[in-house]
């Protein structure tokens, strides 16, 4: 009783950050919109312009890249200006397009859907963000659980929310409503303007580190980037080989049901992840994944049967994404924004490598081909990172003192300057 109400008490004391509960609740209203934005593509092409499901898709796939390419952009930006100035941007492009959306041709929404990929600062990234600079470094694995844990909820709800705007209105109904909820979670983040390090000060300076405008993209944050894409790799190619595997078999009516389940899981293993004292590797997360699905194809064709057996690497969904995330706030000291955007678009390309390889592996050899690819190229990532992190170990923190004679510890890696010597400072204060 008093082990479980310790690992507890994990997520008493990350509530207890001030900010951290408003960021949630914020992040949870800015991701549910965004996660229901490919729903709403796809209907709005196929059936309310008439263009049908492969032009949908296309769409679905401009919208991505744009996502992809513009995340590292945009990170720059917050890094150099601020969170607020580039969220009210934000809002007023997504509100701006998406109201407009209905009235607009096929050619144009679909360019405009691009350009709302590559001018969308989605809820998941700013929340991340928001917990390096709210959250003590040895809380973060249970913030960024919380974070994982959130996202999965979003991922549960908004869909299902996309279609119900659609049938009890119109998809231009539809495209209404996602204006006014982007412009209204998009604003609420404005507002609440939730700390990051390493971002403009009231001042106007920028805390940075000093060095190379590209010092944080180190060997190791290389490595820890290559799990991320792994990760999503591993998920979205699962998913597609389910939905693959119960098609083939007559069962797709049960395809809803297994992919709740796998959302079950996670939620529960991002949980007790959250409870441990401290976060694990990230090539053992990502290991252990990839080594659950891997021999998913071999447990038959009854989807109760996949579910069961699909459990375990469902578990580990949360728990690799707050592990990742967790990463990337250490390894990159003074360049949070950008490294925390560059890791949204490695999970978006992630996904979007995922998909392909499962669905090709499974048109040539079946569900076990498919699990397998998926699984077996995470684990050679993993693999590799694990090699990469073990011999290019971070130097130990080092001890100094600022001005009013206060020990501070800071990353040995980033130089340091005596402060008023120098408007920039090699560490974060």
């Amino acid at each position: 009783m008093a082990a479980s109400k310790a690992r507890l008490d994990q997520y008493r004391q990350v509530f207890a950050v001030r900010g951290f509960p408003l960021v949630m609740a914020l992040g949870l209203l800015a991701k549910l919109p965004v996660v229901a934005i490919p729903i709403i593509l796809t209907l709005h092409v196929a059936t309310g312009l008439g263009r049908g499901y492969g032009q949908a898709g296309l769409v679905i796939a401009a919208w991505t890249a744009g996502v992809t390419v513009g995340a590292p952009v945009q990170g720059r930006l917050i890094q150099r200006y601020g969170l607020r100035p580039v969220l009210a941007v934000v809002t007023l492009a997504q509100g701006v397009f998406w109201g407009l959306a209905p009235h607009l041709s096929f050619r144009v929404f679909a360019v405009g859907a691009a350009m709302s990929g590559l001018l969308l600062v989605s809820g998941s990234t700013v929340v991340r963000l928001a917990i390096g600079g709210l959250v003590p470094q040895a809380r973060r694995h249970t913030a960024f659980a919380v974070d994982s844990m959130i996202t999965e909820l979003s991922i549960m709800i908004g869909p299902p929310l996309a279609i119900l705007a659609v049938s009890l209105t119109t998809t231009d109904g539809a495209l209404t409503s996602l204006a006014v909820a982007l412009a209204l979670s998009c604003g609420a983040l404005t507002v609440a303007n939730p700390r990051i390090e390493g971002t403009p000060t009231a001042g106007g300076t920028t805390p940075r580190a000093a060095g190379a405008r590209r010092s944080w993209l180190t060997a190791r944050m290389v490595a820890v980037l290559a799990c991320s894409l792994a990760a999503g790799a591993i998920v979205t190619g699962y998913e597609v080989v389910v939905v693959g595997a119960l098609r083939s078999t007559d069962q797709l009516d049960w395809t809803g049901l297994v992919l709740f389940w796998c959302a079950v899981c996670s939620l529960a293993g991002g949980l007790l992840y959250g409870t441990l004292p401290r976060g694990l590797p990230v090539p053992l997360v990502i290991g252990l994944l990839a080594l659950a699905t891997m021999p998913l194809g071999l447990v038959g064709s009854r989807w109760w049967l996949l579910a069961l057996a699909i459990a375990p690497a469902a578990a580990l969904v949360a728990p690799a994404f707050a592990a990742t995330a967790n990463a990337v706030t250490q390894e990159a000291p003074g360049h949070q924004a950008v490294a925390m955007s560059s890791y949204g678009a490695v999970l978006s390309a992630g996904s979007s490598v995922g998909a392909p390889v499962a669905g090709a592996a499974f048109e040539a050899g079946g569900a076990g081909a498919g699990f397998a690819s998926v699984g077996g190229l995470g684990l050679l990532v993993a693999i590799g990172g694990w090699l990469v992190l073990r011999r290019r170990a971070r130097p130990p923190a080092r001890t100094v003192e600022c001005e009013v004679g206060i020990p501070v510890t800071v990353d040995a890696s980033v130089p340091t300057r005596v402060p008023g010597n120098d408007p920039t400072t090699g560490h974060t204060p």
